[in-house]
């Protein structure tokens, strides 16, 4: 993977490749790195005169002017045999315009051990963080390419946006009782007070994200919803738990137990202040969005339609293994 760079005198070629940093690999021919490439604008003309090449921990970014061939996975499309979905990706090989780019290099598989796409992700992602906050947003104005490279074969495979089996989630009905459910929530949100129906409203935010995140981010913001909702002190878990208490007639101590607020609660601390960087099983989200559909039909005085028991009830559910509990000595 090739890039001819433009100093607005002379244009040399590189290869990506051979600006990898040489501690990442023993067995280079076996390993490969994962390349994300973001447009940067109105980038200072005076400061882009060689190849600035810096390292963020275990990414090396590489700003330039030129111009790159690349190929590119077109987002899922959706096709239909009768009622039956199916997802259709096309790959294109196209080239860049002479224009200002940040590369992003990051290991990917790493001397015969297979890649960890979601891990070499999240480290781009902090990468990017770390750039925006130093230099601002144009310099990661647009992300538009994203790959992983191998060096044995030379084999570049393009990723598409990612997208999430709809076999997994349950069924739509749009059946009438379930669109008056709707519309009692929307109807409810609005009787509120403006500060609540503010805060409220704020709260379906965050869990419409957590939504699409399909990672342990999405953990996360699915938490900052209850915490909007049901705890106006976020170290306090007693508020929710009487909430959801309330809600199936139970009590607060009954309701700790049954749904594990606090282990719950503890995965997000460990995450947060211990940085522990675990992986986000789906069951975990589907009991994520049970807690807080229950807790929103609760904190807006409608019955709740038991989310939290019938996800519980699922054959073979393990909470404490999606939570990844310390084992107990």
């Amino acid at each position: 993977m090739a890039a001819d760079m433009d100093d607005s005198q002379t244009q040399a070629q590189f290869s990506f490749a051979d600006l990898v940093s040489p501690s990442w690999f023993r067995e280079r021919e076996k390993s490969s790195i994962w390349i994300r490439s973001y447009n940067a604008l109105h980038v200072d003309p005076g400061t882009v005169v060689t190849i600035p090449k810096f390292d963020l921990g275990d990414v090396r970014a590489l700003l330039f002017r030129g111009t790159f061939q690349y190929s590119r996975a077109t987002a899922p499309e959706i096709a239909f045999e009768g009622r039956q979905p199916s997802f259709r990706i096309s790959f294109d090989t196209l080239q860049a315009p002479t224009a200002d780019y940040l590369v992003l290099i990051t290991p990917y598989a790493v001397d015969g051990a297979a890649g960890n796409e979601p891990a070499a992700k999240l480290r781009i992602d902090t990468a990017v963080g770390i750039l925006g906050a130093t230099f601002g947003r144009n310099l990661i104005y647009r992300p538009f390419h994203e790959a992983s490279f191998h060096f044995g074969d030379g084999k570049i495979s393009a990723t598409s946006p990612g997208f999430e089996n709809p076999d997994w989630f349950p069924p739509v009905i749009p059946n009438p009782q379930r669109i008056t459910v709707a519309e009692g929530i929307a109807t409810a949100l609005h009787a509120l007070a403006e500060a609540d129906r503010n805060r409220v409203a704020l709260s379906i935010r965050w869990f419409e994200r957590s939504l699409y995140e399909g990672s342990i981010d999405s953990f996360l913001q699915a938490w900052i919803a209850l915490e909007t909702l049901a705890m106006p002190s976020t170290s306090n878990i007693k508020p929710l738990v009487h909430l959801l208490a309330s809600g199936y007639g139970i009590t607060d101590t009954d309701a700790g137990t049954r749904f594990s607020i606090g282990r719950i609660y503890g995965l997000r601390s460990r995450i947060v202040h211990d940085g522990h960087v675990v992986p986000y099983h789906g069951m975990l989200a589907r009991y994520m969005e049970a807690l807080y559909v229950d807790a929103l039909h609760a904190a807006l005085g409608m019955p709740l339609e038991g989310r939290i028991e019938a996800v519980l009830a699922i054959p073979d559910f393990d909470l404490p293994a999606y939570l990844h509990e310390p084992k107990r000595p």
